[in-house]
């Protein structure tokens, strides 16, 4: 699997992963608009703004999505999801460990965040794993009910 900037196949297919309103803010924040259709969805993924990736096999099947940016000084990761068909399989672990590479070589930084919600427990497991630990925000949190976890790269 690799890391590719996704095509409108791809991005069709992770409209289909939020299928309601509390699915896409829990994804994409509060200020992500429901229903979308194709453009608003494009528009406010910020794919101009921001760089984005979806993990495909060798076939282009869309199996994960996420963005990375640079946020207070770190390599940000935001925006993470699996498809539902392939949770469970150790695909965010890929996904992450792609990202943050990315991310490193695209902001040259030694530190990279994230912020999970407090109920997901699944991601939050996954991203222990992955080696992120708990950490206070430098700040106010921009959204309710997150936990903030960063991951040392040095």
């Amino acid at each position: 699997m690799e890391l590719v900037i996704p095509a409108e196949k791809q991005l069709r297919t992770l409209m289909l992963w939020f299928e309601d309103e509390q699915a896409v803010r829990e994804w994409a924040g509060p200020s992500f608009p429901f229903p979308f259709n194709f453009e608003s969805f494009k528009e406010n993924l910020n794919l101009n703004k921001v760089s984005s990736y979806v993990l495909v096999d060798n076939k282009e099947e869309c199996f994960a999505f996420g963005q990375v940016y640079e946020r207070l000084g770190r390599c940000h990761l935001g925006r993470l999801s699996v498809s539902p068909q392939h949770r469970g399989e150790g695909i965010a672990n890929h996904l992450i460990s792609l990202l943050i590479k990315q991310g490193r070589t695209l902001f040259h930084l030694e530190e990279v965040s994230l912020f999970v919600l407090m109920h997901n427990f699944s991601a939050i497991r996954a991203y222990e794993k992955a080696g992120f630990r708990f950490a206070t925000y430098p700040g106010t949190i921009p959204y309710n009910e997150c936990l903030y976890m960063t991951l040392s790269c040095r």
